[in-house]
């Protein structure tokens, strides 16, 4: 029997892409008592499984949830959803723009991610865009985002850009004109706090295409 609040166990059961039978039993159980939903969507938010949680409640619960829950947790489904497809066709252009430019884009974690862990572009949290270019491509890079419309956002002055690779950064942030869209822009996948870093040449050889 767990010792974690009811609100947190109901989370934790949820919080997957597929349920079995018994933890479907388990959550139906669980939705009979009194709960403080409000810590539940916060807290699931907070450790952005808040669309898994959500998905699956509405899916599966619809019936045993309180009509105002239901109602809230509908709209910030929706809500999420459409950010979501929002973020992505911000990042299909950039990848088009690049990839006609003749340079290698790697596109990962946020849309990419949900597509390759869930199948659905609605039910992982993202809140900005990650690209990586070889560090060759990175000044055009840059100034191809930069023409769609972006500008950096980097504590260090651009001209003085070549601080970034000496300091142990390894990306600067860009963000939209209209402040909608916010691209982190990576040359490399982790700082130089890293122990043993990618060895970035092997990944490039290894990569796969998400439709």
């Amino acid at each position: 029997k767990s010792n974690l609040p009811i609100e947190q166990v109901l989370i934790l059961e949820c919080s997957r892409s597929e349920m079995s039978a018994a933890r479907i039993e388990r959550v139906k159980t669980i939705l009979e008592a009194e709960l403080d939903w409000d810590l539940i969507i916060n807290t699931a938010y907070q450790n952005g499984v808040l669309p898994l949680v959500s998905n699956n409640l509405l899916q599966k619960f619809s019936d045993l949830l309180p009509p105002e829950i239901k109602g809230k947790l509908a709209l910030q489904f929706q809500n999420h959803a459409r950010n979501n497809l929002f973020l992505t066709a911000r990042l299909l252009e950039i990848v088009v723009a690049l990839s006609e430019s003749g340079i290698p884009i790697l596109p990962f974690k946020g849309p990419v991610l949900a597509m390759r862990a869930y199948g659905n572009l609605s039910l992982r949290q993202f809140v900005d865009l990650d690209i990586l270019v070889q560090p060759k491509h990175f000044d055009e890079a840059v100034r191809k985002i930069v023409g769609r419309g972006y500008k950096a956002v980097s504590d260090v002055p651009w001209l003085k850009r070549k601080t970034l690779f000496f300091a142990g950064q390894k990306d600067i942030g860009l963000v939209s004109e209209d402040l909608t869209t916010r691209v982190e822009l990576h040359w490399r996948l982790s700082g130089s706090h890293f122990a043993l870093p990618l060895e970035l040449n092997q990944l490039w050889e290894r990569l796969e295409e998400i439709d």
